[in-house]
């Protein structure tokens, strides 16, 4: 009887055993097929996949939420700079505003670059943009700074997030690296002269200095 008893008793653990591993391998792998299905659905790249496992399926889920991510970053990011766009930037800073992060948002615009557009052409306007994206990187780079977030709003206007602490660094290493490297961009002659003629919006012939 003893025998019989414990027989039952070690089935019915194993019953138990497997409906409990059942139930913590399906429940948060359901979540990830119900979240696959809603973004299938709404095409809605902001939804991830919510999970405390520090096992496989958490690794999973998190596999599945950085596959996301690089699909949006993909979808928003700038065909010449290949940074993050429009979409992206405003996730980040609303992030940095949710989580109280000590960041500041630096708007960056180039002057004149109309002017040198209309002048040089856009081939080479879409060179100086991609000059300025490297401008950027390299300067967020050289001062090491963690939580930085480099994004590009469109045409000649960039977005970066740096700690308070270091963003003027970060401000000054851009227009230092800007400033010396831009002059490459020009004929001799104007590099020489340090500025361009070039038409106005007014449609009138106008001197303007190097971006």
């Amino acid at each position: 009887t003893a025998i019989v008893f414990s027989l039952i008793s070690l089935i019915i653990a194993s019953i138990v055993f497997s409906v409990a591993i059942t139930v913590a391998i399906t429940r948060p792998l359901r979540k990830i097929v119900e979240k696959i299905n809603y973004i299938t659905e709404t095409t809605d790249l902001e939804s991830r996949v919510e999970t405390n496992a520090k096992d496989e399926i958490g690794v999973l889920a998190n596999d599945f939420n950085q596959m996301i991510d690089a699909i949006q970053l993909a979808l928003n990011s700038n065909p010449i700079t290949k940074l993050p766009g429009n979409n992206s930037v405003a996730n980040r800073i609303k992030r940095a505003l949710q989580k109280n992060e000590k960041v500041c948002v630096i708007y960056a615009d180039l002057d004149n670059f109309k002017a040198y557009n209309d002048k040089y052409g856009f081939a080479k306007g879409d060179e100086v943009i991609l000059f300025t994206c490297h401008v950027l990187k390299e300067a967020i780079a050289s001062i090491q700074c963690d939580n930085s977030f480099v994004g590009h709003i469109g045409g000649d206007d960039f977005v970066v997030l740096a700690p308070t602490d270091q963003v003027q660094l970060v401000a000054d290493e851009i227009i230092q690296r800007f400033d010396k490297g831009i002059v490459q961009f020009y004929s001799s002659e104007d590099a020489q002269n340090g500025y361009i003629q070039s038409i106005n919006r007014q449609g009138q012939k106008q001197t303007f200095p190097l971006m």
